[in-house]
């Protein structure tokens, strides 16, 4: 099977820049603000910062995939930030149908994302056309809600926690 490029081969999303995405100004460590990720087509994901009032005075930005609040991170602590289940929600509907390597991966991961969460059911695997699909049904909703499937990018482990630490501003648990 071949084996696809991974978003740790393409490009980075990269920390906080500790700077307001509108007006500029510097995020002060402990004070809370909005981070976003935001979809740059073919130049991959991008995270953006924003004040607290610059987020509310400004018109979402385009490609918007998710948003969190958080807290500006003091020093160099690492904060564990609990992103919602309906934004991880919202950002799996948001790239299905996305063929790109980097989305394939991302969408891979928020899914194992809601499985650790039990958010989705793990239903079985189906293998067509050389490529595998995960199955998965949502927990706790009307068997009459359509299931879900998600491509299997056949990650490497160092991969999928590249890609875990990348995203690691708002994964609130590793993937162990």
């Amino acid at each position: 099977m071949r084996r696809m490029s991974t978003p740790t081969q393409r490009r980075s999303i990269g920390r906080s820049t500790g700077r307001c995405a509108v007006t500029g100004a510097a995020l002060e460590p402990g004070t809370p603000c909005v981070a976003a990720l935001i979809d740059r087509g073919d130049q991959g994901l991008e995270r953006l910062d924003y004040s607290t009032d610059a987020w509310q005075a400004a018109p979402r930005p385009e490609g918007l995939l998710g948003f969190w609040r958080t807290i500006v991170p003091v020093g160099e602590e690492r904060r564990g930030i609990v992103i919602d289940d309906e934004v991880l929600e919202s950002m799996l509907a948001r790239l299905e149908g996305d063929d790109r390597p980097d989305r394939v991966a991302f969408r891979w991961l928020v899914a194992l994302m809601l499985l650790r969460k039990r958010r989705l059911r793990h239903l079985g695997v189906e293998r067509r056309e050389g490529r595998e699909w995960w199955r998965f049904a949502w927990a706790g909703r009307d068997a009459e809600a359509p299931l879900l499937e998600i491509l299997n990018p056949h990650l490497a482990e160092e991969d999928l926690r590249s890609l875990a630490e990348q995203l690691g501003e708002f994964v609130d648990a590793d993937l162990e």
